[in-house]
């Protein structure tokens, strides 16, 4: 394969690209490392592919997919060639692709680099923390122990990178490494953010007496995007007092028949005005966002509906009330939270009977918090460097970590496993 002058090369290691931060973040380094001529493979399956929510990546000639697949099997796809010249940047989200993927580290020789990431893109969840698979404390124990051994390697070569710093304090937490300078190892943005549109939000204050529709954008993943169902019930009553709600509710997931049930359990007058879309591409989503009053939500949803101007509501995870932490512009420290947050109804009463002026005053507020949070660079990635380019998964590792592979995919696929997060809500 002919090379670019740079000779870089970008490897996803992230089946799936539907809605969601993650998702979305990985599209936009996928389009820039595209743009700027770098050489990129997506690790996907047909499937995965087809159904993408990106199709301007799915169908992308120049990027290349190369077909895997999860399960039991070590060893999923045909092995990639690579020229002398490259310098590879791989990226993994979980940790047990990580370890997989390490064995395209580990054949890959005579290349100018290889540096390979895991990326925490949550503080919990048994994704990022396989031991959690495991409710015999017994079982829990044996691979938490293997496990923190492991993640001593990662910290000590520098492999660890998050979306957020309290992604990498709960690592740190859980496994007992010390992770340095943890600022330097946030993600940076990788598209610059449009200027704010004054316009834009004075029509949207002019127009909230005759429609404010509210906006909420997350996988249907109960128990930790649970806001939703709460935000259902609050709606029906403010449905009482301003007839001119509505409720967009976009996304997808396992938990989309309770939130149906939910909805059609209500009087018809309200739930005409509560429309699910579905899973909507990126490009639909603005315009969804656009067109909107409010936005409510957590992680990715949330910052994008702030970007476009949007007065956004922070809420909280693992709830299955919607309680809300006030306007991303007002929020005190890290937008992770879990602890009790105040009822939405206020703020969203705010939102609607709020002079043009200080509706308009909170779209700008929410607007530059977002702007501020996070700088971008679209070149970050490329930029770090761990400190050894060998492969992690070695020796007894190996074996450990392939057995642990066959144990969580039983575990998933014949127990429908849950993480204790998930059991003890």
């Amino acid at each position: 394969m002919a090379q670019n002058n740079e000779s870089k090369t970008l490897i996803v290691n992230y089946l799936g690209l539907q809605i969601g931060g993650i998702e979305a973040w990985i599209s936009s380094l996928i389009r820039y490392s595209v743009k700027k001529g770098y050489r990129v493979i997506w690790l996907t399956t047909p499937s995965c592919q087809r159904d993408s929510m990106y199709k301007d990546i799915s169908e992308d000639s120049r990027i290349e997919k190369i077909y895997t697949k999860r399960g039991w099997r070590w060893n999923p796809h045909k092995k990639i060639k690579f020229n002398d010249d490259e310098s590879i940047t791989m990226l993994s989200f979980e940790l047990i692709d990580f370890m997989r993927a390490e064995k395209i580290r580990a054949y890959t020789k005579n290349v100018k680099s290889f540096n390979h990431y895991y990326i925490l893109p949550h503080f919990t969840g048994n994704a990022y923390y396989p031991e959690r698979y495991f409710k015999s404390s017994f079982f829990n124990g044996i691979w938490h122990k293997r496990l923190k051994k492991y993640a001593k390697i990662l910290v000590e070569q520098d492999c660890i990178r998050a979306f957020a710093e309290k992604h990498l304090d709960s690592f740190e937490k859980n496994y007992e490494v010390e992770i340095k300078d943890k600022a330097t190892k946030r993600l940076k943005r990788i598209n610059s953010t449009e200027n704010f549109n004054e316009d834009l939000a004075r029509k949207r204050a002019e127009e909230r007496k005759n429609e404010f529709i509210i906006t909420t954008c997350a996988r249907f993943d109960f128990p930790h995007k649970g806001y939703m169902l709460g935000l259902v019930d609050e709606f029906k009553t403010l449905k009482e007092q301003y007839s001119q709600l509505k409720l967009v509710i976009v996304g997808y997931g396992d938990g989309e028949k309770q939130l149906k049930e939910k909805i059609q359990a209500l009087p018809q007058n309200v739930s005409n005005d509560i429309i699910l879309t579905g899973a909507l591409p990126p490009d639909k989503l603005l315009e969804q966002f656009k067109k909107s009053h409010l936005n409510v939500g957590l992680a990715g949803a949330l910052l994008e509906g702030a970007k476009c101007g949007l007065p956004s509501l922070l809420v909280r995870h693992y709830s299955e009330s919607c309680e809300t932490y006030g306007y991303v512009s007002d929020v005190q420290g890290s937008f992770l939270k879990l602890e009790p947050g105040e009822d939405i109804k206020s703020y969203i009463k705010y939102a609607i009977e709020a002079s043009d002026d200080d509706y308009i005053e909170i779209s700008k507020k929410d607007y530059t918090t977002i702007c501020n949070l996070n700088e971008s660079d679209p070149e970050y990635i490329y930029k770090q460097t761990n400190n050894d380019n060998k492969s992690t998964i070695c020796g007894l590792m190996k074996l450990q970590s392939r057995w642990l592979n066959l144990l969580c995919y039983i575990k998933k696929r014949f127990f429908k496993a849950k993480s204790y997060e998930e059991a003890e809500k």
